[in-house]
């Protein structure tokens, strides 16, 4: 595996639900809806379409940010509420302009010539679960349902 330091040494199963709010945005929790895992905040930005993932109390974790004009969908995640170009965490885009379900590469930030990327997601054809490999070899580092 290339990329082991951004995974846990053995496996950790988690269930998660997503509830969307009545003022738009979402929060994940645990599967007994016993605490708040996440905060999603809707969209922040007017050029860009964006929102902001915060922790339990509110703090955020990271901002992803839609680039508009790009031949494929790509996707910016900085650190905390910046969206500062030194604060680039990772870069995601869809693998081809055209796609039936959603393969997206990853990039991370000191990779801005994008030439190998780092972890590859794709949707399943029932569109209900993904999993995520590392680079472009066939190990699944990560699925969720």
């Amino acid at each position: 595996m290339r990329h082991e330091s951004f995974c846990a040494p053995e496996s950790a199963h988690v269930d998660l639900e997503i509830f969307k709010t009545t003022d738009g945005d979402y929060i994940v929790e645990d599967v007994n809806r016993n605490s708040i895992v996440l905060k999603v905040e809707g969209k922040l930005f007017k050029l860009h379409d964006g929102f902001r993932r915060n922790d339990a109390v509110g703090n955020p974790v990271v901002t992803l940010r839609k680039k508009k004009a790009t031949a494929h969908a790509r996707w910016q995640i900085f650190k905390g509420h910046s969206v500062d170009s030194n604060d680039l965490l990772f870069t995601a885009l869809t693998s081809s302009m055209f796609q039936v379900k959603t393969k997206l590469h990853v990039f991370l930030a000191n990779n801005t010539a994008e030439d190998v990327f780092y972890f590859k997601v794709e949707e399943s054809c029932t569109r209900d679960s993904g999993s995520i490999y590392d680079g472009d070899a066939s190990t699944i580092v990560a699925e969720g349902r």
